[in-house]
């Protein structure tokens, strides 16, 4: 018999560590090399592709950030950046 679409509840949780791990991962990546990633203190092209990856895994497993994310990527400061990322990395203890 065939799988197909159906997850079982420990695939889902293992796909869930698995995004979580990646999350955390790139939020440290970002973090760690700002000075890569931000010019006069504004997400720069790279910064906005690297926190579009973000993003996508943020909604996917922390849908109630829709409006916070809206307002970081539209303002794309350091400051409101770096305040989501950590809240993020926190919540999930990425260190």
């Amino acid at each position: 018999m065939s799988r197909g679409l159906v997850t079982t509840g420990l695939e889902n949780n293992r796909s869930q560590a698995s995004l979580l791990k990646t999350l955390c991962r790139l939020i440290s990546f970002l973090l760690e090399r700002e000075f890569d990633f931000f010019s006069d203190d504004y997400l720069n092209s790279e910064g906005r592709k690297l926190l579009e990856k973000i993003i996508e895994i943020m909604l996917e497993t922390n849908p109630e950030y829709g409006r916070r994310i809206t307002t970081v990527r539209r303002k794309g400061s350091r400051e409101e950046v770096v305040a989501l990322l950590a809240e993020i990395g926190e919540k999930y203890q990425c260190w």
